[in-house]
């Protein structure tokens, strides 16, 4: 049965196009996927070593690494609740076919063609999970499938790292359920070197009274594509995602999202900054629906973009459908060059040019940064992003105490 999900999914890969709305098919980003054959994964030991860089650099343990998308190692005593799938996953392939067949999506279709790692957390209680996704050599993509309930707060910190002089896909699709009066967060922080081909395909639903919070951070890779589609499913559940991106060298960068409301009293609140610099470039695409009987909902997309240097550029679309009266729903976008206003003030008070726009810059995601709950992800998201901005490429930073650091952003 599963190989059968498998050369169904290939056939659907190979006749996909990159993007099917027709409204975003000229914003998008091409880059082709590799064939692997079963012979080229070998599961080694160099992991190991890595991990423990990983964490005296960091100074934080991990609960679970995953491993070119071939091996999951479980490393602490709350990893029992996250399992491999048995039978490579044959109801999680099933379910993921279905939405593929509702909503075709080049990426989820080879994940679902190539994937061998399902890997599986359900939670009715209070934790959090430390995940550490390394890619050493070539990888396959993994399948997340994430389900709090039963009141359940749970939350998930992933870190996707990979180093090397081959080209690396580093590739993952994540179905994240939460059950009613449950809440779940998901950080994803992607620090993948210059070789890294990067995706992410998220698909959510929140029931009532539930409340799912994303945060996505970019300062990796070398073309990222990330796509989501959560739903405000029960009545009061409310979305939240928070996306940070930081566009230097030459990098491509290809964001699309989109959430609904369904039910009565429903939010969707969607946020997205950009730093772009160098010759990168970034199209950010937000996409919000209301549907008919969403009464008292709220919908709102802001994105806001800041560009640093005459060769790099980015575009903003948000777009909303509404079907019903009684709501607030408000979408904006702008982006601009550095103030030069703003630098001349600073100048003025004794700083110099380059400082100058390192504060703007990191000043103008200092609230998007504030709003992560894990203290780990949001310092070595701030190391991080400082060190791009001060032009260090690629690398994993070492996390920097930010205790005294003002940030302007309240945790969710």
């Amino acid at each position: 049965m599963v190989d059968q999900f498998r050369k169904e999914a290939e056939l659907l890969y190979k006749q996909l196009p990159y993007e099917n709305n027709e409204l975003y098919k000229r914003y998008q980003m091409k880059f082709d996927l590799p064939e692997y054959t079963e012979e080229e994964f070998k599961e080694g030991e160099e992991w190991k070593s890595y991990l423990k860089r990983l964490e005296e650099e960091l100074g934080l343990k991990f609960d679970v690494v995953v491993h070119n998308g071939i091996a999951l190692h479980k490393l602490s005593e709350v990893s029992p609740n996250i399992r491999k799938m048995e039978a490579d996953g044959k109801s999680e392939l099933e379910k993921i076919m279905k939405r593929l067949h509702n909503e075709p999506d080049k990426f989820v279709a080879y994940t679902c063609s190539k994937s061998r790692l399902v890997i599986d957390i359900r939670e009715d209680g209070n934790r959090t999970y430390n995940i550490l996704f390394i890619n050493t050599s070539k990888s396959l993509p993994v399948v997340f499938n994430i389900t709090a309930s039963g009141g359940a707060k749970l939350t998930v910190n992933e870190l996707f790292v990979a180093e090397g002089k081959e080209p690396i896909v580093s590739g993952c699709v994540q179905n994240i359920d939460v059950g009613d009066a449950s809440y779940a967060e998901l950080n994803m922080l992607h620090l993948e070197g210059k070789e890294s081909d990067v995706f992410t395909v998220l698909e959510g639903n929140v029931g009532a009274e539930g409340k799912m919070a994303t945060n996505l951070i970019n300062a990796g890779g070398n073309r990222i594509r990330y796509r989501s589609s959560i739903d405000a499913n029960g009545n009061g559940g409310k979305v939240q995602t928070n996306n940070i991106i930081i566009g230097f060298d030459a990098q491509r960068i290809d964001i699309a999202e989109k959430t609904k409301n369904i039910n009565e009293g429903t939010e969707s609140l969607s946020d997205t900054r950009a730093i772009m610099m160098g010759n990168s470039a970034a199209v950010i695409k937000g996409f919000s629906k209301i549907e008919k009987g969403a009464r008292r909902s709220v919908s709102r997309i802001n994105e806001r973009g800041v560009v640093n240097g005459n060769d790099a550029y980015i575009y903003l679309i948000p777009d909303m459908s509404i079907d019903e009266s009684d709501v607030v729903a408000t979408h904006a976008g702008a982006a601009a060059p550095i103030d030069k206003d703003e630098v001349f003030y600073m100048q003025s008070r004794g700083i110099d040019e380059d400082t100058a726009r390192f504060l703007i810059m990191a000043g103008f995601l200092s609230g998007s940064i504030g709003r992560i709950s894990s203290d780990w992800i949001k310092s070595l998201s701030y190391s991080a992003i400082t060190e791009r901005i001060r032009g260090k490429g690629f690398g994993i930073p070492k996390a920097v105490n930010i205790s005294d650091l003002w940030i302007n952003g309240a945790r969710r």
